[in-house]
């Protein structure tokens, strides 16, 4: 089984290209595969892998950059599901988050 997780954080955010490759490494060493956006106005990202996995992955952006709870309405979405729902890791660097 695989956890999915979705989220996003508005905060000023510096330096987006370092934190990318970091956040990209450590997904890669974790074998966490999705989308995750940064930008100078935040970060929003759906991941997805062994939950134990994902959880230590979003434990370390929540780290990165000292972020105790994403910004939602919902609670974050988690599903587990039998086959894995992305085939690669892709981290994009974007002037906004949101349009």
């Amino acid at each position: 089984m695989y956890n999915i997780q979705g989220f996003y954080k508005i905060k000023s955010i510096v330096n987006c290209s370092i934190h990318k490759e970091k956040i990209k490494a450590y997904l890669l060493s974790k074998s966490v595969k999705g989308t995750v956006i940064l930008s100078s106005e935040g970060i929003n990202g759906t991941i997805a892998g062994k939950k134990s996995n994902v959880n230590s992955c979003i434990k370390f952006i929540k780290n990165k950059f000292s972020i105790d709870n994403f910004d939602s309405v919902i609670v974050p979405t988690r599903r587990l599901v039998v086959f894995y729902l992305f085939i690669e890791q892709k981290l994009k660097l974007k002037r906004k988050l949101f349009r």
